[in-house]
């Protein structure tokens, strides 16, 4: 499961263009609770130096015929490939005159925020 309450690129295309965050940002759900309440192995991953250990831990319980959650932390602090992918794709497209415009907007929305 991944835990992403912004919902990742939609917030992410929202913060380019408008310099703030999304305006509706989803709860967390408790995978924990959820683990628990089934019997399942709650395994959380809460950045890059869990994930190896992580998923040995996971592949262990699920080898072992128990049922587990992964509970993997997204961190969208930095823009994702895709979403670089997106803004460098749509930009190419533009003819130069808007790529000034929109890029000038972006500018103004960073500097005045």
């Amino acid at each position: 499961m991944f835990s992403d309450g912004e919902l990742s690129q939609i917030a992410q295309a929202q913060a380019l263009p408008y310099n703030r965050k999304p305006c509706s940002v989803l709860g967390c759900l408790k995978v924990k609770g959820l683990a628990d309440a089934t019997g399942a192995q709650y395994v959380p991953i809460q950045g890059n130096a869990d994930i190896e250990a992580g998923l040995r831990e996971a592949l262990a319980c699920a080898a072992g015929g128990r049922p587990v959650f992964v509970d993997v932390r997204i961190d969208y602090s930095k823009a994702t490939r895709f979403t670089r992918g997106v803004v460098k794709a749509n930009v190419a497209r533009f003819a130069l005159r808007d790529k000034v415009r929109i890029i000038s907007r972006a500018l103004l929305h960073k500097v005045t925020g």
